[in-house]
């Protein structure tokens, strides 16, 4: 495995500017929500179970990062406050590339058994997420 910069080869679909694309449209959908004092929606398995999800707290957690406020939505959600943050450099990485026609960052040679580890890995980090909001009694 390894990390490639390479342009974009001919007819290959821009995975760059359409995560971009979706992660502007969704971070002004949910301030254009907020701005117009609409209800968040509630979590289905908090509502039905009392119990929290591994991604309770979310939205509670975005708001305050806009506020600047990082160490309180760690204590929020913190794999959910590590996914926004990771969100927001590649949006930074992706506008830059995009505005200046640059070469594109490209795994190369993935095996499928490291496939398979990096999809362990994100479940295990999701369960021990859940584990600590669980524990932490999230409000």
């Amino acid at each position: 495995m390894r990390l490639l910069l390479r342009p974009l080869a001919p007819g290959e679909f821009d995975l760059d500017a359409a995560l971009f694309a979706g992660s502007l449209s969704f971070a002004t959908a949910v301030l254009v929500w907020h701005g117009a004092g609409l209800p968040w929606p509630r979590c289905w398995c908090r509502t039905w179970t009392g119990l929290p999800c591994p991604f309770c707290g979310a939205t509670h957690a975005g708001l305050v990062l806009l506020h600047g406020d990082v160490l309180a939505a760690i204590r929020i959600n913190p794999l959910v406050s590590f996914v926004y943050a990771a969100i927001g450099l590649y949006d930074v990485y992706a506008a830059l590339i995009l505005a200046a026609g640059h070469r594109r960052l490209r795994l190369d040679g993935l095996s499928q058994q490291r496939e398979k580890v990096l999809l362990l890995a994100g479940l295990l980090l999701v369960m021990v997420n859940w584990a600590y909001l669980l524990l932490r009694g999230w409000r």
